[in-house]
């Protein structure tokens, strides 16, 4: 798998996962794995894209439920497909996306009461924190600065 798309070990439990529930979208001329910009709002010119799985096959056939519900995008037919784990990957990097975000079981609150936007926002939150957490570490494993007081400190 390549490197780009390779978990970080904090991030890599689902890896060992047979398969992942992947979000589908079609219109007339493309189909493809959904995917969202997981960067925090001001942060990066540049988006980070991440896969949307899901580990539990109903919590994704509730999310994509919410999608067509509440109009996300009327022109996409939004569906699930079981896919091997190592398939997601290779296809997100085929796609130019940065990372797979997978949700585990029971994480995202997806009652049918609660708005699109806000399950959105807690995805989005959820992606972001895990990719941000490995980003950071990467960093400092691969630029440890330790300062005169012998914390290590990020550089900007």
């Amino acid at each position: 798998v390549p490197e780009a798309l390779t978990p970080p070990s904090e991030m890599a439990a689902w890896a060992h996962l047979p398969f992942v529930c992947a979000i589908t979208l079609r219109d007339k001329y493309i189909s493809g794995l959904m995917r969202m910009d997981m960067a925090p709002e001001g942060f990066s010119d540049a988006p980070i894209y991440h896969l949307i799985c899901f580990q539990d096959r109903d919590e994704a056939q509730r999310f994509c439920w919410m999608l067509r519900a509440q109009r996300y995008d009327p022109t996409k037919a939004f569906a699930v497909e079981m896919m091997a784990t190592k398939e997601v990957q290779c296809l997100g990097l085929m796609d130019g996306s940065q990372g797979v975000t997978l949700v585990p079981t029971a994480k995202i609150d997806l009652r049918p009461d609660r708005s699109l936007e806000e399950v959105m926002v807690e995805l989005t939150q959820f992606g972001g924190a895990e990719y941000w957490k490995a980003h950071f570490k990467n960093i400092l494993r691969k630029n440890p600065q330790p300062d005169n007081d012998g914390i290590t400190h990020i550089q900007p």
